[in-house]
């Protein structure tokens, strides 16, 4: 699921974590301090109406063996 971000326009940290997960997740970021924010708005809306999130199957026991020897090496050390 793509989030639609809209950042408090007065807040520099917002904007900056909002960009943050624009790039990691590819989210979406609506900027409110743009003219043309309903504009940009409702064309986000539209661009994403039929999106539908790709299933990646992961090796989830193997995830979970990983996490459980980091946390293992770091109490140990």
């Amino acid at each position: 699921m793509r989030l639609f971000i809209v950042p408090i326009a007065r807040t520099h940290d917002q904007y900056d974590n909002a960009k943050y997960y624009v790039k990691k997740h590819k989210d979406v970021l609506i900027d409110q301090r743009h003219s043309l924010f309903d504009e940009h708005l409702a064309q986000a809306f539209r661009q994403h109406v039929r999106f539908h999130k790709k299933i990646q199957k992961k090796d989830l026991p193997r995830f979970i063996a990983q996490a459980k020897d980091t946390i293992a090496t770091a109490i140990v050390e």
